[in-house]
């Protein structure tokens, strides 16, 4: 399966992730070498997707509007997506996703267990 990405490339995007997006649907947002992330301003909850350092999934979980801080140990990687959406994704623990530099959007190939 795969996954439309927008990873961030300025600090404004970085800072504000989702933020700027209605609640999202059938795309995510990849921070890479980034092992936290707060949903502070956020007006909806989000699936956080906690990846280690090869891409696989440690951690996925809803985090609510108004969180300081979200991170889970040896988390090196976070994926942003919209409520539910990992599930849609069959994003799971064990899963492992590959990025692929594509014209257009970048593409998360999904592998799951």
């Amino acid at each position: 399966m795969q996954l439309p990405l927008i990873i961030p490339q300025t600090r404004q995007e970085l800072e504000n992730g989702l933020l700027v997006y209605n609640s999202p649907k059938d795309w995510g947002m990849l921070f890479f070498n980034v092992s936290a992330i707060h949903t502070k301003g956020m007006k909806y909850t989000i699936d956080v997707v906690c990846l280690d350092k090869d891409g696989s999934v440690l951690y996925i979980a809803e985090v609510s509007p108004g969180v300081p801080y979200f991170t889970y140990p040896g988390t090196e990687h976070i994926l942003e997506m919209g409520l539910k959406e990992s599930q849609r994704y069959n994003i799971f623990l064990g899963s492992r996703l590959t990025v692929q530099l594509a014209p257009g959007f970048p593409i998360a190939n999904i592998i799951s267990p």
